[in-house]
């Protein structure tokens, strides 16, 4: 049998949240050792959000839902990178490594010399990824940058929401999401340069440019007309009708969108209102376009009479691009997400003292191949689980020096101060209040049987 795609290449992992960690997540599942590092006195902003059973109890650094969803198939290593000795263990890595990652502002990594002069004076041919918020050059170059600053900036926020709205910003922010992807390709892209020319590179990725990479056609109406781009809410430029339409049952909603006329006499013909296909008003996309209120109120008499799924069955039937809104609990049970194995079930191993984070549905790739295998989904490492293998059989680090570097904090498996990471955490106790508040619309305490991870 072939190997794995990317067998035999290992991938540095020192980013944190989504960017870099879910891009090797997708490097790792194609067959590439990626080593995950962090630091027990920072640790990844990611193992802090939902938690198992929303209680943040026993080894909870390691529950958190966000960060085992972004770091399957990794191993981990511990590393304080502020220490002298965590930096030489460092490039001690690099020199035996293939592609390094790093999400951080572009000075931390020179001031660490974790730059890629610095890497390429001891492996030439290293490939670094440095996927910044902002990029290496330009004013913003140091700026702090999450999502919802960044959304905002290159205009997909302002493109998002009602005319008569707000501008909202995604969620997931899609400038992290995107990115993601950006990651993979360019080590698959640098890894095959390399394969060709022998040389290494360093990659300079701006997470604000994935964004306005991705905002093509309302730069483009300015570049051609001068015309400034609102937000449309749920219509479209071009066609219509096109919107999200109220259905039958408690915030149970489905999109529509009529792309020619054959398309809307088949929605005439669902809805059991042919007639509407011949009136002159709607006859064109034209007319349709100015109409939208009239055709919204029309659609959504007949919508309300459906639940979202039987709606989006019976347009599909005609030929007719329909979508139910599915909320999370919808899109895990999906017949479709069922078919395609879209989230694997993963069991995760038990830790010393015999806590586990369980069994639980996890994103996998969003592709399927004969040719060339993948790895099946593996739990996302605990925190330092891989220490011992990457210092001692790989780096040959004897075992007395690596217990003074558990003795010095240099690396460990637990949080350098476990209390206050816990303090963030919502749990069970709180859902009352959530469902109040709105930050939740619905709680199973079933869910396990629901999911069939019991």
């Amino acid at each position: 049998m072939a190997g794995f795609p990317l067998e035999g290449v290992r991938v540095l992992d020192f980013g944190s949240a989504i960017a870099t960690p879910s891009g090797t997540k997708t490097l790792a599942i194609l067959g590439a050792e990626v080593i995950k590092i962090e630091s027990t006195k920072r640790l990844d902003i990611s193992r802090f959000g939902a938690y198992v059973d929303n209680k943040p109890t026993g080894e909870f650094w390691n529950k958190c839902g966000r960060y085992n969803t972004h770091n399957t198939n990794k191993k981990s290593l511990t590393l304080d990178l502020s220490a002298l000795e965590g930096r030489q263990i460092a490039i001690e890595l690099v020199k035996v490594s293939d592609v390094v990652t790093e999400n951080w502002a572009p000075r931390v990594k020179v001031n660490l010399g974790l730059d890629y002069p610095e890497l390429a004076k001891v492996k030439p041919d290293i490939i670094l990824i440095s996927a910044s918020g902002y990029g290496a050059t330009g004013r913003c170059a140091n700026w702090i940058a999450w999502g919802m600053a960044l959304d905002p900036m290159c205009g997909l926020s302002y493109l998002t929401g009602f005319p008569d709205g707000l501008p909202v910003k995604g969620s997931p922010p899609m400038t992290d999401t995107i990115s993601a992807s950006y990651v993979t390709l360019a080590a698959l892209a640098a890894l095959e340069y390399r394969r060709r020319t022998g040389k290494g590179q360093w990659i300079d990725l701006s997470e604000y440019e994935t964004g306005t990479l991705h905002n093509g056609p309302a730069l483009m109406d300015y570049v051609m007309n001068g015309r400034v781009k609102t937000r449309l809410g749920n219509r479209h430029e071009v066609m219509a009708p096109h919107g999200c339409y109220r259905c039958k049952g408690q915030d149970s909603w489905v999109t529509i969108a009529v792309a020619n006329d054959t398309q809307w006499r088949r929605l005439c013909e669902a809805m059991g209102k042919p007639q509407l296909a011949a009136d002159t008003r709607f006859a064109t996309t034209a007319g349709r376009y100015q109409a939208q209120d009239e055709l919204d109120k029309l659609i959504e008499e007949w919508t309300l009479t459906l639940d979202h799924y039987a709606v989006m069955y019976k347009l599909q039937e005609k030929g007719v691009s329909a979508g139910a809104v599915l909320n999370v609990k919808e899109l895990l049970l999906d017949p479709q997400t069922k078919a395609r194995n879209s989230y694997p079930l993963v069991e995760h191993p038990k830790a010393p003292d015999g806590d586990t984070v369980g069994t639980h549905p996890y994103p996998g790739i969003a592709w399927r191949t004969q040719a060339d295998p993948i790895k099946e989904l593996q739990a996302a490492p605990r925190l330092g689980a891989h220490n011992h293998y990457v210092l001692h059989d790989i780096l040959k680090i004897p075992e007395t020096e690596i217990a003074k570097l558990y003795q010095q904090g240099i690396i460990g498996e637990k949080p350098f101060v476990a209390s206050d990471t816990k303090a963030v955490a919502r749990t069970a106790d709180d859902i009352d209040q959530m469902l109040e508040e709105g930050v939740i619309v619905g709680y199973d305490p079933d869910f396990r049987k629901i999911l069939g991870t019991e």
